[in-house]
């Protein structure tokens, strides 16, 4: 049987099982793997050919976790035909240490949102980073947001679906960058047709016509953040990395973590910690306020190597004991010792 067969039947095989968002992301997990197991008999497929792909994955910037999902899928593919046991033992779990979340200076948040508004074909993306870096939304909050749920009078957001421990429904204040970043969606949404309180915010394309749809909300808009970040030059940044700005630009002002916790839907300030990262200036600002006049510090400069050699001459020469074989060594210090300095 070929893989690409395998993996069809695998697929009508979980949507009988599945919920409708886990068959979704099998899915997704098996476009690198068609690409690249695409036309093998299943059996061909061996360690070395799963050792290579997993290189290959990480080599082009995929994360471990997304590795080890993908290798699930084509695990579960083999075990159905029988075929995984002589690899089990040669299959490499990665290691999936949590991925520190990058947090922006002032200027590459500005530079990222200047490259974003200077292209049309981003328009979904900048708004959707607008309001995930002033409201703490993640990109599933984002993606199910209708019409309805955004209030321009109250100047608020209903997030009806999210996701983990923070589920369920919360209400988010929006401040004006991202009120214009709605606003801006509902009025293209206006232009395609899409204008009744049930319509998604972000509608989702025909998998055929690549045409805007009622029907469900967009899966995703990572090609598009991609093509982004890396014409802002911050490759590698994650649109989640986006709610770890927010939430740490809002601890750095002196905002009440009880405040934060509910702008976020985190349960726990333990959880909340984990999504804070201090930066630099913020740290060194807080020291520096407990200084009551603070005066500029003053500049540490180090002295040339040939006048500290200069200086230590005069000091030998001053001194009576000073031999003059020692006073010349001082003077005029052999290569060696000055390149070894």
């Amino acid at each position: 049987m070929l893989f690409d067969d395998a993996a069809q039947g695998y697929l009508e095989y979980r949507s009988r099982r599945l919920a409708a968002r886990t068959l979704q992301i099998d899915r997704e997990r098996l476009v690198p793997l068609l690409k690249t197991f695409a036309g093998w008999p299943l059996e061909t497929i061996g360690a070395q050919d799963l050792a290579d792909y997993q290189r290959r994955r990480l080599v082009a910037g995929v994360s471990p976790r997304t590795v080890n999902m993908e290798t699930g899928v084509l695990r579960r593919i083999l075990k159905r035909a029988g075929l995984w046991g002589p690899l089990a033992d040669f299959a490499e779990h990665l290691d999936e240490s949590p991925r520190v979340a990058r947090v922006l200076t002032p200027a590459e948040k500005d530079h990222l949102f200047t490259v974003a508004r200077s292209n049309a074909r981003w328009l979904h993306v900048c708004c959707a980073a607008v309001i995930a870096s002033n409201a703490t939304c993640r990109k599933v909050e984002l993606r199910h947001v209708r019409r309805r749920d955004v209030d321009f009078e109250t100047r608020v957001l209903t997030i009806t679906r999210s996701k983990g421990r923070t589920g369920g429904r919360r209400t988010i204040p929006l401040n004006h960058a991202a009120l214009e970043a709605f606003g801006e969606l509902f009025r293209w949404g206006e232009k395609q047709g899409f204008s009744r309180p049930e319509d998604w915010v972000f509608p989702g394309r025909d998998r055929k016509t690549h045409r805007r749809v009622r029907e469900r909300p967009v899966n995703s808009w990572s090609s598009a953040w991609r093509s982004l970040t890396r014409a802002a030059g911050l490759a590698g940044l994650r649109f989640h990395d986006l709610r770890h700005q927010c939430i740490t630009e809002l601890r750095e002002r002196g905002v009440p973590d009880a405040v934060v916790m509910g702008l976020s839907g985190h349960k726990s300030s333990a959880m909340l910690d984990r999504y804070t990262h201090a930066r630099l200036e913020a740290m060194r600002e807080a020291v520096e306020r407990l200084i009551p006049n603070p005066r500029p510090p003053a500049p540490v400069t180090v002295a040339p190597l040939t006048e500290v050699f200069e200086a230590l001459a005069r000091f030998l020469r001053e001194n009576a004991g000073a031999s003059p074989e020692v006073s010349e060594r001082a003077t005029n210090p052999p290569a060696s010792e000055v390149s070894s300095k």
